[in-house]
Order: C-alpha cells, then sequence, then structure tokens
C-alpha cells in the first residue's frame, strides 16, 4: 500500500489541478479531498471541485475539531450535529458560514458608507482651510477649528444625519453624503458597534464660573455625541440655575 499527500491551504482550493493518474488509486475511489474547515457553499463547490476530475472518480471526507469554532462558541452544536446525517450537518455548517458572511458584508457596506461621509468631510473642512503639507497639525490658523474636526472624526456617529448636523453647527460645513444608488439613506442607522443597555446621564454644571464655561459646554456636546443614544435618558443642570431641562429621553429632542 502507498499513497501520496499534498497539504494546502485555501488557496489550493481553487483554480489548480491535481491529476491522478495512477490506476490502482482510480480504482480505490480515487483522489480523496480531506477538508478540517467548512467555507461558504460557494467555496466549498470550489474544493470538492478538485477531485473527481477529467471523469475519474473522485471522494471527500470532512474532519472538524470540537476544539475549534464554531462549537468553541456553541458547546452543544456538536451533540446536536451528530443527531443528523453527514449531509445535513455538512448543509447546515454551510448555512451557518453563509450567514456569518453576509452578516460581515452588511458590516463592510455599513463602514463604507460610514467613511463615506467622513471623507466628505475632510475634503470640504481641508478645502475651506488649506495649508502646507510641512505645516503642523493642528495649524495655528486654525488651531480650534482642526480640534474639533479631530474630536469629530473620534465619534462613532449611529448615522449620516448625525454627521450630517454636527458638521454644519461645529464647523459650519454642509455634507451631501453617500451618491443615491447606493442605497443608503442618511437616517439610515449603521448599527456598527453593538448596541449597549440604555442609561441615565445628568450633567451637572457650574455656569458662575465663565472662565471655563465654554470648555464645559464642549466637554458635555462630546460626550453627548459620542456616547449618549435616542433612548438613553439626560438631564441638565445648572447650579445657580437649577435644572435647565429635567431628565427625559435624549431622542426627543436630539
Amino acid at each position: 500500500s502507498y499513497f501520496r499527500i499534498t497539504a494546502t491551504d485555501w488557496f489550493g482550493g481553487r483554480g489548480h489541478d491535481f491529476d491522478c493518474m495512477d490506476e490502482k488509486a482510480n480504482a480505490s475511489g480515487g483522489m480523496l479531498v480531506i477538508a478540517t474547515s467548512v467555507p461558504d457553499a460557494r467555496e466549498w463547490t470550489q474544493w470538492k471541485g478538485r477531485t473527481a476530475r477529467q471523469d475519474r472518480p473522485g471522494q471527500f471526507i470532512v474532519v472538524l475539531s470540537e476544539e475549534e469554532e464554531p462549537f468553541v462558541s456553541e458547546p452543544q452544536l456538536a451533540d446536536a450535529l451528530r443527531r443528523l446525517s453527514p449531509d445535513e450537518i455538512l448543509n447546515e455548517l454551510l448555512r451557518r458560514k453563509d450567514e456569518t458572511i453576509a452578516a460581515t458584508l452588511s458590516d463592510f457596506e455599513a463602514q463604507q458608507a460610514r467613511g463615506t461621509w467622513q471623507n466628505e468631510l475632510c475634503e470640504r473642512y481641508f478645502s475651506a482651510n488649506p495649508r502646507m503639507s510641512e505645516d503642523s497639525w493642528p495649524a495655528e490658523c486654525c488651531r480650534v477649528a482642526d480640534m474639533k474636526l479631530r474630536d469629530l472624526l473620534s465619534v462613532p456617529f449611529s448615522a449620516g444625519y448625525k454627521i450630517k448636523e454636527v458638521a454644519s453647527e461645529r464647523l459650519g460645513i454642509n455634507l451631501v453624503g453617500p451618491p443615491a444608488n447606493w442605497g443608503w439613506t442618511d437616517q439610515q442607522l449603521f448599527n456598527i458597534e453593538p448596541p449597549r443597555p440604555p442609561m441615565a446621564v445628568i450633567f451637572l454644571i457650574d455656569r458662575t464660573f465663565e472662565q471655563f464655561l465654554q470648555q464645559v459646554v464642549d466637554a458635555v456636546l462630546k460626550v453627548y455625541d459620542k456616547y449618549l443614544e435616542p433612548d438613553d435618558l439626560i438631564g441638565y443642570y445648572g447650579l445657580g440655575d437649577e435644572w435647565i431641562f429635567p431628565l427625559q429621553e435624549k431622542g426627543k429632542n436630539d
């Protein structure tokens, strides 16, 4: 008995011909593809296609470890799959992989949409505030505005309309957003960051100390934009003024 083994990564699963010319091997079932993971359905078709080529016989087997994904994240999955037939097991794993890829593509689309808003913001900002490539940053000529831009780019805004509003309010820049044929409106949520439970926040501000009042207000606005969601409860209390506005949902008066 004898055999020849070729070990490869995903690169070998597509566009390569592995010819099995040995008559004894073909009489025993032909070239055997041993897969140690399950890709998406389209890629799996390519993997199987490495064997049984040119009218020769072929075979495949899938060997998976319970100490790797997806079994690590779902400890009960292996036992559930054992109750299925081999074809049903493979189909279920392929379905799960396709769902994962769909979620990844959706997230990538959202990242592109938000990135387009941010890119437009930067292009319009530096067109309005030009400087030489060797100039320091933030530039002396527009230090305050440069710092505002930096702060805006660090905020994970939940939708395009938020970027649009804040760019207009803080920097006086009017944004258009992605092309209409993208199918991504400014009201559509990106849903990039995982949701968190609602929380209640009360800002307590000493408005009598005017020397630092503007810096305090800017800091409050940064927290308001970056960390607070529409269903969070927000209150603003000024020492000496009592409630500027009482506790309420942010979304009601955003």
